[in-house]
């Protein structure tokens, strides 16, 4: 077995500093998932729980200002689950995750805007 992708020699990576969330429930963190960018900017996503929900979670990561404070990106009832994110070049964040509405697990997506901040989730798809 060999491997499809074989990263270039010359890419550099360096994302320093450590990332601690702010919760202080009792809850457990799942899947967290990670992207970056060539210029050094980064978000961490994941789901946290809080012994009857499951919420997303994201950190964002500035070179020369390291890491923001965790900030809960929805508060729907039922489950949000699966979590990935993509950034841009100019640091420009989206974040899609599956939420449970109880009927169905619906798509819903938030941005990040370098110079503005979280906007409000959207429902992007309803299954």
């Amino acid at each position: 077995m060999h491997n499809k992708y074989a990263p270039p020699s010359n890419l550099q990576l360096s994302v320093s500093g450590v990332m601690q969330h702010n919760i202080s429930n009792e809850g457990t963190d799942f899947v967290p998932q990670f992207a970056c960018n060539a210029e050094g900017h980064a978000v961490a996503v994941w789901n946290q729980s809080d012994g009857e929900y499951h919420y997303i979670w994201a950190a964002r990561y500035a070179p020369g200002a390291g890491w923001s404070i965790s900030e809960q990106l929805e508060d729907n009832i039922g489950n949000a689950f699966g979590p990935h994110a993509a950034i841009n070049s100019d640091g420009n964040i989206m974040v899609m995750w599956y939420q449970d509405d109880g009927t169905y697990s619906n798509v819903w997506v938030c941005s990040f805007t370098v110079g503005v901040g979280w906007g409000e989730p959207q429902l992007l798809q309803v299954y």
